[in-house]
């Protein structure tokens, strides 16, 4: 299902109107409703149909967005149709579907069950060279721009609300995990 012009200017104010991002501290986690719980898992049933492809195009709308996060890849000179079938590019894709995809298994107990394992990945990003914790923010909008190509006419404001508030949340813990290193770092 390909985006048409509509959607981008529809996802694309909706960026707009919710473009603060998570920061770091403790914050509220979002209390999701059954219905924005039903809403989630339904459109992911969707997007998780070829998951190193969608999340392919997730990381190609990343490094489209910020080329400067490619830079912290095994690949960072591979391009177009070789990048798409690089296994080291496909594997990373596909594990990154999974973090999604155990979020969306864990709704109910989201901070619960996936809070220390997003905490514990985002510690590891911080140990990586010339990794920068505002290359986190532009996931925000690579998720929710392909979920919107790939869900088409599917795609609505309670669709991107509901995605919205898990994709903050995963952002949210994987910024107070590279935090916390650097706390740590400091009282030592």
């Amino acid at each position: 299902m390909g985006c048409t012009v509509s959607q981008m200017t529809y996802t694309d104010s909706l960026h707009k109107r919710t473009a603060a991002t998570p920061g770091h501290g403790a914050q509220r986690v979002h209390v999701f409703t059954d219905k924005e719980k039903h809403c989630i898992r339904r459109t992911w049933k969707v997007v998780s149909n070829d998951m190193p492809t969608v999340g392919g195009k997730i990381f190609e709308k990343i490094f489209h967005l910020n080329p400067q996060v490619k830079q912290m890849f095994s690949f960072p000179d591979v391009t177009g149709v070789e990048l798409a079938r690089d296994a080291r590019f496909r594997g990373h894709a596909f594990r990154f579907m999974q973090v999604l995809g155990a979020s969306v298994d864990n709704i109910d107990e989201l901070d619960h069950i996936m809070g220390p394992m997003l905490l514990d990945l985002g510690s590891q990003h911080y140990h990586y060279p010339g990794f920068k914790m505002h290359y986190f923010d532009v996931f925000i909008i690579a998720i929710l721009d392909v979920f919107a190509e790939e869900l088409g006419s599917k795609y609505n404001e309670k669709v991107y609300n509901a995605w919205r508030h898990v994709v903050d949340f995963i952002i949210l813990k994987l910024k107070e995990g590279c935090m916390n290193v650097v706390d740590n770092k400091g009282r030592e």
